[in-house]
Parts: structure tokens; sequence; C-alpha cells
């Protein structure tokens, strides 16, 4: 990664009269595709394609589609096909509908022949998700039936947490069972032995979900929290949760916190989680966080300072990427500069590649490296698609590719029908 300043340099010499294709892009993410050993990713990497080609050749869309349907069906357990059906919907959706649908119902048949009821709620969960998404007809009966069988999970750390992910999910979806799969949740605590060591961790993770809906409800699943450290942790849930809609209250709420250490990175935390409509309240919030361990050594200190850099990055670019570059470790330092990369990246593409280009770890850089891309690929598709070759990950290299492929014939249709 740390060639990809030098790439976009080079690849600003206006001498270049290369041309990027999409049907070059998309043959070369086929390619790559086709190295894949793992089942369930060259499926929804032949998906990616396919959706992309839809517009120019309905042949190699329904060619791709084929093949990656296929490759659902060979995939491990029937859990992975199920999951796999699901995503490969979602990227049909984004051209046909009907044909997502029909997709999706097969997920659902093949999410009823699992045996475990852990499975069958997490398969079922995320196919509801996607069937909102899709119009489902049938999607509010289908999220009832995910709660039913999210209650019946073996033992109660899992059923807390399938009724908790459910009620997520749902949020946004049907608030009335997304409420009741919390309300469930809250009551399957009872269900732990007392001497259960997992139990205050399942009901900080509770809380802060909890904390989306009704901050009290929140407040009082803390309070049972007996362990110190886990209760400080709860609250630092809370406090990210409420920083979406209530920065100041969320505030508030981690000054509950004794250790200043912590204090600080809950700060940190919840400045970086506020929306990108209030960045000038998450910078303010994350320079707080800063002061609070200036001086302070240690890995905690320098995950606070790396949560700051991010939530500052749209407010006080350049003081963010300062911040994220004087963190000592190598790692948090690789993890602030992704977090600062990933802000500034829509306005600003090539100081994110630069960002980026610091960091050795493409684990943490390839995903948005792809994004990237994207954001290059309008006005240097050379650029882009020499970036996105930099990509180790196969997986992500086909959402580079196919992203960079599929802007070129936006921009294509878009010119056609200009008078």
């Amino acid at each position: 990664m740390v060639l990809l300043l030098t790439l976009l340099i080079a690849l600003a010499d206006p001498g270049r009269c290369d041309e990027v294709t999409p049907q070059a892009l998309l043959g070369e993410a086929a390619a790559a595709a086709a190295r894949s050993r793992d089942p369930q990713a060259r499926a929804l990497c032949l998906a990616e394609i396919g959706a992309t080609w839809a517009p120019l050749d309905e042949s190699k869309y329904q060619d791709s589609i084929r093949q990656a349907l296929e490759c659902a069906g060979h995939t491990d357990g029937e859990m992975t096909h199920a999951l796999s059906l699901r995503s490969i919907a979602l990227r049909i959706a984004r051209v046909d509908k009907e044909a997502a649908l029909v997709v999706l119902g097969e997920a659902l048949r093949v999410q009823e022949a699992l045996t475990s009821s852990l499975e069958r709620a997490v398969a079922l969960r995320e196919i509801v998700a996607v069937g909102y998404h899709l119009g489902l007809p049938d999607a509010d009966a289908r999220a009832a039936a995910a709660l039913e069988v999210a209650d019946k999970a073996e033992d109660p750390g899992s059923r807390v947490g399938c009724l908790r992910d459910l009620g997520l999910e749902l949020l946004r979806h049907n608030p009335d069972v997304s409420r009741e799969a919390l309300r469930r949740a809250r009551k399957a605590l009872d269900d732990f032995p007392g001497d259960d060591p997992t139990e205050p961790l399942h009901r900080a993770e509770l809380a802060g979900v909890w904390a989306l809906v009704d901050v009290d409800v929140a407040t009082k699943l803390v309070e049972r929290i007996e362990d110190g450290a886990t209760r400080t942790v709860a609250v630092g849930m809370v406090a990210r949760a409420v920083a979406t809609q209530d920065p100041e209250r969320a505030l508030v709420i981690a000054r509950g916190i004794g250790d200043e250490a912590e204090r600080a990175h809950v700060v940190a935390v919840s400045a970086a989680a506020i929306p990108a409509d209030m960045a000038a309240t998450a910078a303010t919030l994350g320079r707080m966080a800063v002061e609070m361990v200036a001086g302070v050594p240690g890995e905690r200190a320098e995950a606070t300072r790396a949560q700051a850099a991010r939530a500052m990055a749209r407010a006080a670019e350049q003081e963010a990427v300062e911040l994220a570059k004087s963190i000592t470790g190598e790692d948090m330092r690789g993890e602030a500069l992704c977090g600062v990369a990933e802000r500034v990246m829509e306005h600003d593409a090539t100081l994110a590649a630069t960002l980026l280009g610091e960091v050795d770890d493409p684990v943490l850089t390839d995903p948005l490296v792809a994004r990237i891309c994207v954001h290059l690929a309008g006005s240097d598709p050379q650029a882009a698609a020499s970036l996105a070759r930099t990509v180790v990950g196969r997986t992500q290299r086909v959402q580079a590719l196919t992203g960079i492929a599929g802007v070129l014939i936006a921009a294509r249709l878009a010119e056609a029908q200009t008078p």
C-alpha cells in the first residue's frame, strides 16, 4: 500500500492515452473472481459483475447470475447457502427487483431446512432485512416468524444475542417487532445462571441497543451490572448510541464514568459516531477527548486519539491528519489514518489514497481503496483502474473494478440520453 501515492502521481501524467472501458474492467473482474477458491466469495463477486453488466449486455448479465447461483449451491452448509442467496438477491435488486425477489424466496426456502435455531435465527434475520429493502409482500409476517425463531435459541446467551440483533435490524423497518424482540431479550437475561460470567457483557451489549429506543431502559440495564469494568463498557455503548441522536446527552452519560482515561475514550468513540450533519460538534468533542488524555501514554490513550481523529476529520481535516500521524503505535496509527481517510474520501480521494499509502495492512486498506476507486473513476478512470489493481483481496478488487465500470456505464448512459 505504500505504492498508492507513487501510483497516483505517476498516473497523473497528462500524456497517458490508454483507454479504460467497462467491458475490459468487467472481464478483469471476472478473471479475478474465477481465481477465488471460496464458493461464497465467488458467488458474490459474480453477482456483482452480473448486476454491473445488466445495462450493457443482457446475456452476460444472465450468464453471470447463473454462475453466481451455481456457486451459492456449492457453499459449505445450508446456512451459508441461504446467506449467499440473500446477498445475490441484494445485488440483483439494483437492476431487476422481480428476479431479486425470486432469489430471496429461494433463500427463505433453504433456511427452512436448517435444524439449529441459532442458524435459522441468523439466516432469517438477514433475509428479512433484505426483504424489507426489496418490498417483500409478506415481510411483516416473516419478521414475526424471525422473532419466534430467535426466541427459541438453545441457550440464554444465544437467545439474548439473536433477539438483540433482530431488534436492532428491524429498528427502521418494523418498530413494533423490534421493540418486542428487545423486550424478550431483556427478559431472557433472567435465564442465565446466577454465576454465569458472560451475563454482564450480554447485558451491556443489550443496553447499547436499547439506548437507541429508550435510554431509561438502557440505564436500568447498566445499573444491574456489578463489575466495574463491564459497567464502564456498558456506559460507553449507551453513550455511543445516544450520540447519534443527542450528542449533549451522550456527554452527560460519559461524565458518569469515574476513570478519566476511560471517560475520554467514551467521549471520543461517541464523537466518532455523530452524524455528518453535526461535524462541528463531533470535532469539538474529539478535541475535548484529546485534551483529557494529553500527555498520557499507553494503548488506551492512543485508541482515544485514533477515535478523536476520525471524529474531527470532516470539520477539521488537517488537524485530524496531524493527530492520526502523531500516534506512535503502528497498528493504532494505521487504524486512525484509515478512519480519517474514510471520512475525507468523498471530497478528496487523492488525500485519502495518500493517507492509506502510509498503512501497511491490506485488511484495513483494501475496502477503503475499493471505495476510493469509485470516487476517482468519474474524473480519472485510468488512475482508478490502476489503483484497483493494487488491492490485494480478490473480493475487494472485484468490488473496485465493478464500481469503476458502473461509474463509466452510468456516464455513458447519461451521455446517450442528452439531446
